[in-house]
């Protein structure tokens, strides 16, 4: 059979394509990084009345 006439799947076209591997590399590590980075400001607690009572006054 020629090279011709085989068609290629997509996920043999994406390994094939290397500046679409890069930027699917960096950009899954930006979006969990931004997701990550989301979720630490989100779940940090208040600082307690007492301690904001203090360095307040």
């Amino acid at each position: 059979m020629s090279e011709e006439n085989q068609s290629t799947t997509f996920l043999e076209s994406l390994l094939n394509n290397m500046w679409l591997l890069l930027i699917l590399g960096v950009g899954v590590y930006f979006v969990s990084y931004i997701f990550w980075g989301w979720a630490e400001i989100i779940l940090i607690k208040g600082i307690p009345a007492e301690i904001k009572d203090l360095f307040t006054k």
